[in-house]
């Protein structure tokens, strides 16, 4: 009986190893997961000295280890967690600290304001140290700024150490795609917002038509320094076809800028901008609040032109293809864009003064009038060699609501010169401006023959205390074809007789 029973008890032993093996097996194995897992989550505390939570976590360890955490968030805040993921992806060798490969998703980077008090961690295990790094959709939300990031690859993480990244920023309004490179870190726990930032950015192309009454496309390329919360960034930008709805003629324009942006307001301080319009150069400085919110952006600029062009920058305001003037000219302004849904030329804000030298007008007809007007001003209305239709115009200028108010508008031509007020309207091209002008000849010397004995009558209500006389003028009508006359008002019938003579070819 004794040896029937042998084979039996033999397979029971057996079957009694095998499981307690399998067992121990288990045990084993769930040990070893829990170790990693404890490890791990060790390991991020002590990185971003904050609370560690998952929702759930899955680790195979054959035939490496591989980690797969779901509903992952780290931060002291539970509200406001310093980085979330849905879910992560984690590839190891067989050291768990030192990682392959994290794909993540549903990435989203917040960094505060303030620094909030770090989770003090003892230094148990070797610090997590990172090869590769993937997110095909990141977002990173500053205390005013967010961004959304494409394609975000980053290599060589390990504590105290910058990691190296590559990245695309989407932009919304004007849509762009920025691919950037660069280098971030290390990680500063006790204050996430001052972490080391660096690399280079590529605009190749966004469109401004998106931007009510702007046209243009325009490219980029340039450098960044600082911190997460205040990067320095320097670049060049370059915009085609640059124009506004109000204009039939589109310009290049280029500049190279230094500038700030502030993570923690939303604001860019532009230190240093130089450029041109064409071929006339600019420097300008100034700030820009609500950088990436277009329904409450708004620009301030201090803009110098020293030696531009009028060609160059009449055309952006004015509806033809060709510049009614040319010529030098400067500029002294402030530039304001406030936050709205209108057309750019409508929230537009312009103040400052200009010089223009030399001017010369497009219009044959407009030219045979002004040379026409400074032979009379000369005293000399039958002599064909004298007078001239170049002109010096300076004054100071006040744009709002597509509306431009003109005051101390001088205007000088050979044998005359003229002192205005008044307004000029972009859309519609309409003038209104008044003023004097003055003439080194009487006004009896303007004309010849009976015309000429008829304004002798008339000399000592115009005459100038400068010498010369003075008469009010007034001009109407539109930019291509302006209505010159005698301010009636001001000079009753003298004035009648004035006008049929000095505003006749």
């Amino acid at each position: 009986m004794g040896s029937d029973n042998r084979p039996r008890n033999v397979v029971i032993g057996i079957v009694v190893v095998v499981v307690a093996g399998l067992v121990v097996y288990w045990a084993a194995l769930a040990a070893l997961k829990g170790v990693i897992a404890n490890v791990g989550t060790d390991m991020l505390r002590r990185e971003f000295a904050s609370d560690v939570r998952f929702q759930k976590m899955e680790i195979s360890v054959f035939p490496r280890v591989h980690t797969v955490a779901y509903g992952v968030s780290i931060g002291n805040d539970i509200a406001h967690p310093l980085i979330q993921a849905s879910q992560a992806d984690v590839r190891c060798g067989w050291i768990p600290w030192h990682v392959r490969t994290v794909v993540l998703e549903g990435l989203r980077i917040l960094i505060p304001a303030t620094p909030q008090p770090p989770r003090v961690h003892a230094n148990v295990h070797p610090a997590i140290t990172v090869g590769e790094m993937f997110a095909a959709r990141a977002a990173v939300e500053l205390p005013a700024l967010h961004f959304e990031l494409r394609d975000l690859h980053v290599r060589n993480f390990a504590p105290g150490s910058s990691a190296d990244f590559t990245a695309t920023l989407i932009n919304s309004v004007p849509p762009a795609a920025v691919r950037m490179s660069g280098k971030i870190g290390g990680w500063n726990t006790l204050d996430p917002g001052h972490t080391p930032l660096e690399g280079n950015y590529d605009l190749t192309r966004s469109d401004l038509a998106t931007l009510p009454g702007l046209r243009g496309i325009v490219s980029s390329q340039g450098r960044f320094h600082g911190v997460l919360l205040d990067a320095a960034v320097t670049g060049d930008a370059h915009v085609d076809g640059l124009g506004l709805s109000a204009s039939g003629r589109t310009e290049a324009a280029s500049a190279s800028f230094q500038a700030v942006l502030d993570g923690a307001d939303g604001s860019a301080t532009v230190d240093k901008m130089t450029g041109a319009l064409e071929q006339s150069p600019f420097v300008a400085s100034g700030s820009v609040q609500d950088l990436q919110d277009d329904r409450r952006r708004r620009i301030a600029l201090q803009v110098s032109i020293t030696h531009g062009r009028l060609e160059d920058l009449l055309p952006l305001g004015v509806n033809s293809k060709v510049s009614p003037l040319a010529g030098p000219l400067s500029v002294q302004a402030k530039v304001e864009i406030p936050p709205g849904g209108e057309d750019l030329l409508n929230r537009l804000r312009l103040t400052g003064s200009f010089s223009a030298t030399g001017a010369r007008f497009a219009s044959w007809n407009l030219r045979d009038r002004l040379r026409s007007l400074s032979r009379k001003a000369e005293g000399q209305p039958d002599n064909d060699a004298a007078g001239s239709s170049i002109s010096s115009m300076q004054g100071e200028m006040r744009l709002d609501h597509g509306v431009a108010q003109f005051s101390n508008l001088g205007f000088d031509l050979e044998g005359a010169s003229a002192k205005l007020e008044g307004s000029y309207q972009l859309a519609g091209e309409k003038l209104d401006l008044h003023g004097d002008v003055w003439m080194e000849a009487k006004l009896s010397q303007t004309a010849t023959g009976p015309k000429a004995l008829l304004l002798k009558l008339a000399d000592p209500f115009f005459k100038s205390k400068r010498g010369g006389s003075r008469v009010p003028i007034r001009i109407t009508g539109t930019r291509s074809d302006p209505k010159f006359a005698v301010d009636i008002a001001r000079k009753a019938t003298a004035g009648l007789d004035a006008r049929a003579v000095l505003f006749s070819h």
